[in-house]
């Protein structure tokens, strides 16, 4: 797993844990910390500025292993991108040229809104997309969405998961 955060302060993107298999108590509290300081001068969400930021690690990949980017093509990789928000993207049309960029390179780009308010995410992230109305289901809900796209596993591409482990 990956952990941006988005509309922080300083940087429009801050990495909290690189591509790796753990997320350390460390980087834990440092993304929660980051959580209360967002930049007041960020005018609604800067969705597509993480998402250009992972287009671009996911380009370097492929260009460095021409097996990565057919693995992921042919779904034998996965890479599952969840986008948390609880407002409206401050660029929607961005968001949208970048998930159809993501997305054709097989990329699952799903957008999850928290709250009511972030009814709009249904639209952005068209047709991969959710709203949990009640941040105490965030839990239950993200579960569910994980469950659906990595429930989809061939036995093929769970022996490759754990020989990876």
């Amino acid at each position: 797993t990956e952990l941006l955060g988005f509309g922080v302060p300083g940087p429009r993107v801050k990495t909290y844990k690189p591509l790796s298999k753990e997320l350390t108590e460390k980087q834990r509290v440092e993304y929660f910390k980051g959580l209360a300081f967002l930049d007041p001068g960020v005018v609604g969400t800067n969705d597509y500025d993480a998402l250009e930021v992972l287009e671009k690690e996911i380009r370097q990949r492929i260009a460095a292993d021409q097996t990565y980017a057919l693995d992921l093509k042919s779904g034998k990789k996965r890479e599952i991108v969840i986008v948390m928000s609880d407002g409206e993207s401050g660029n929607p049309q961005a968001v949208k040229q970048r998930l159809k960029n993501l997305r054709a390179l097989g990329v699952k780009v799903v957008g999850l809104g928290i709250t009511a308010s972030a009814q709009s995410i249904l639209f952005t992230y068209a047709p991969e997309a959710k709203v949990c109305e009640q941040v105490k289901d965030l839990p239950g809900v993200a579960g569910k969405l994980l469950e659906e796209y990595l429930g989809e596993l061939s036995i093929s591409n769970l022996e490759d998961v754990l020989k990876s482990k």
